[in-house]
């Protein structure tokens, strides 16, 4: 197996023959096509790789060995903290609150357990 710095070297001796080769037929329009490919194949491939990139959201970071949606990435600088709200104060008539108790109790039905 070839690493990956032979197979670019490899591929960039092929282009330079060919270019050498079509440079001693000349066949100029046919060089200018070759290198107006190759441009357009490296920006299809950026833009893949640009695409790929905004496709990410915050939850994922590329090379990390895990990825849990559940905690932030990168993690905060600092600790978080949490702040309680002042308690509220509750203003309560106290005759409206007995009234109801009275007709709750007065519907509710109990059962005599001394009978069952």
């Amino acid at each position: 197996m070839f690493s990956t710095t032979a197979k670019k070297i490899r591929y960039l001796r092929e282009r330079c023959v060919n270019a050498y080769w079509m440079l001693r037929a000349g066949k100029f329009k046919l060089i200018f096509k070759s290198i107006y490919i190759e441009i357009h194949h490296r920006m299809k491939d950026i833009q893949a790789w640009l695409d790929k990139w905004n496709e990410l959201d915050d939850s994922q970071v590329p090379g990390s060995g895990f990825v849990n949606k559940c905690k932030m990435v990168p993690p905060s600088s600092r600790p978080t903290t949490s702040q309680t709200s002042p308690p509220a104060t509750l203003q309560v008539d106290s005759k409206v609150v007995a009234k109801e108790l009275q007709s709750i109790l007065a519907t509710s039905t109990l059962q005599d357990k001394s009978r069952a």
